[in-house]
């Protein structure tokens, strides 16, 4: 990176990482040695979060610009730059954080207060979950992939359960103080 490493996730072999800065890049390092494997450069602002599959064929990140981006990590282009897959729009403000899971959707947290679930075969908000008093500084799925927690700057922790049926506004929310 040229700026500021503001986030990173492993990969669940424990060989390889990805990085995302202040540079406007996300990056994919071999751990054993430093080498960076991989550049991906369509973010125009700030990354502030990432996260890689468990099957690690993909990952995801979000930025200031507004956007989470899905990377396409299956195809190894050895150090060369590339494009994003998707681009996923919907949050009013910076993405915070986020979290891919459940091998096809991603859960996203953002500025505007908001967590928002998507389906990453389509491309579609699937659930925009709402509770939060102010911006929403992290998130994750649970393993099961019925339940997503995010946290904000509220001081609250909450957890929705995912209905079954996919619909944009059905919530079921758990406030933790």
């Amino acid at each position: 990176h040229t700026d500021e490493v503001l986030c990173c996730s492993t990969f669940a072999d424990g060989t390889r990482a990805i990085s995302g800065g202040a540079d406007r890049t996300v990056r994919v390092w071999e751990l054993l040695d430093g080498t960076e494997l991989r550049i991906f450069r369509d973010h125009t602002d700030i990354v502030t979060c990432c996260s890689v599959s468990e099957d690690e064929m993909r990952a995801v990140s979000g930025s200031w610009d507004g956007t989470l981006r899905l990377w396409d990590l299956k195809e190894d282009s050895s150090g060369g730059e590339e494009e994003s897959t998707s681009v996923l729009k919907g949050h009013d403000g910076v993405v915070l954080c986020c979290d891919l899971f459940d091998g096809g959707r991603a859960a996203s947290g953002g500025a505007d207060g908001t967590v928002r679930v998507w389906d990453l075969a389509t491309g579609s908000e699937i659930h925009h979950l709402t509770g939060h008093g102010g911006s929403v500084y992290c998130c994750s799925a649970f393993e099961d992939g019925v339940r997503v927690v995010g946290g904000g700057d509220d001081t609250t922790l909450r957890v929705w359960d995912l209905p079954t049926s996919s619909g944009p506004n059905g919530q079921e929310e758990k406030e933790q103080s």
